[in-house]
């Protein structure tokens, strides 16, 4: 969670939903309700008081003279320090003298959210923060501590860029938060923001509706895992919006160095794989670990039997997706190859997946408009899928598929479901990857 102090300000929670964004209108440390006590780790000072509204529980579990919520906090801060220093982002660096000294300060205060993270300028060297955590942050199931390791990790964000849009330091310090504090408890809450990213593939990536900043941790795992796991891309994404005006055209750039795709396309592949989270997972795709899935939530697959066209229009944009179930009437008796048309605004790509024993083997894929189709040559029972994305406004689409099965004789009978004057071109298959080895029965 964390505050910009300019242009934009926002807060947040641990729990999407519990506590509303507040805007904040300056930087002033603040002023704790009583007599003030500290308690340091090399680069950290924590600001505690134990009387008035901004003392902690006085729960003292180890009794090491410091309330069990301290304990959490330089817990978190330790774990996230070295966690990062691991990953490759850059060094922290102190926040200034304003606290005391050059550490990063912590102070332990009365909010309305789990916590903020603050950036602070300090000069020549950068950017740096300060933090603020509540002092009702509940301490059972390392809650406390994942806290510290999210907006630890704000810090480290703005060591490269501290005037980006809400969505995407969010979606980062979740990511980070829960692959490095583990629990049961905390896999819950995972659960829960897995369900409301998968549940509303109608939203942008970019939303901030109903908290779901927070599930866009679900693109920063997608980051790591495409085309097989690499933890190295995330500092390199930072690196590469460090210089960045604005997140989209340095995500953009990012994808073209990282993936050699547009963000378009990679973003098209986004909306693929999850289809094939949680309780969608054909063991293919997303990783069990980092981020466990305990929620048997899934991508809304929306039945279409390819009679008539289908309409898909959207409200919000860009990147926003949906996903069409290609129903038993569409499931071949024999060999048949079946092909996608899409039509719509500036932006529109779309693919079929191949589904072979309920797994996601290929995905063919085209940009609208064109003269190719996406085409899939299906054996007996096999099933697709298809995906529709918009990316550069909302999604307005209109979706109608072919059945081509082979005649007599080498001959080619056509079964029409929604017929079209154009020429049929066959797309190279292109094959999802996980773990660097292709996605194939």
């Amino acid at each position: 969670m964390l505050t910009i102090v300019s242009p934009w300000l926002c807060a947040a929670s641990l729990w999407a939903n519990t506590r509303p964004p507040v805007h904040r209108l300056d930087a002033r440390r603040p002023a704790l309700s009583g007599p003030v006590e500290h308690a340091e780790i090399d680069g950290f000072r924590v600001h505690f008081t134990r009387s008035g509204s901004d003392a902690p529980p006085d729960d003292d579990t180890d009794a090491d003279k410091l309330p069990d919520l301290v304990d959490a906090i330089l817990a978190g801060l330790a774990t996230g320090t070295t966690a990062f220093e691991e990953e490759g982002f850059r060094p922290l660096i102190g926040d200034g003298t304003a606290g005391g000294d050059d550490a990063i300060d912590v102070y332990v205060t009365d909010i309305d959210a789990y916590g903020y993270a603050i950036p602070t300028s300090t000069g020549g060297q950068g950017w740096s923060c300060y933090i603020e955590i509540d002092p009702d942050t509940d301490v059972f199931g390392r809650i406390a501590e994942s806290v510290a390791v999210h907006e630890l990790h704000h810090c480290v964000q703005f060591r490269y860029n501290p005037n980006l849009a809400s969505w995407i330091y969010e979606a980062g310090a979740t990511y980070e938060q829960y692959s490095h504090v583990r629990d049961p408890v905390l896999d819950v809450a995972l659960g829960s923001l897995y369900a409301m990213r998968l549940d509303a593939t109608e939203l942008k990536l970019a939303t901030t509706v109903d908290r779901l900043e927070y599930a866009g941790f679900l693109w920063m795992k997608f980051w790591t895992e495409f085309e097989g796991y690499d933890p190295d891309r995330l500092p390199r994404m930072w690196e590469i919006l460090a210089d960045a005006q604005g997140w989209r055209p340095g995500l953009q750039l990012a994808s073209e160095e990282i993936f050699g795709l547009p963000l378009g396309q990679l973003f098209l592949h986004h909306a693929a794989w999850n289809g094939f989270a949680c309780g969608g997972s054909d063991g293919l795709h997303y990783l069990d670990d980092p981020l466990p899935c305990v929620t048997e939530s899934s991508v809304p697959l929306i039945p279409w039997d390819g009679d008539a066209p289908m309409e898909i229009h959207h409200s919000e944009g860009p990147f926003t997706s949906e996903s069409l179930d290609l129903t038993p009437k569409l499931t071949p008796e024999r060999d048949t190859e079946l092909t996608l048309t899409c039509e719509g605004q500036e932006g529109l790509r779309y693919a079929l997946v191949h589904l072979v024993g309920g797994r996601g083997v290929q995905l063919t894929e085209d940009v609208a408009p064109s003269v190719r189709r996406p085409t899939l040559s299906l054996a007996r029972g096999d099933r697709a899928r298809a995906v529709v994305v918009g990316t550069e406004t909302p999604l307005n689409a209109t979706c109608s598929v072919e059945l081509w099965q082979p005649g007599p004789a080498g001959c080619a009978s056509t079964s029409s479901l929604a017929p079209v004057s154009w020429a049929l071109g066959l797309l190279g298959a292109l094959l999802l990857r996980r773990g660097g080895a292709p996605l194939a029965p």
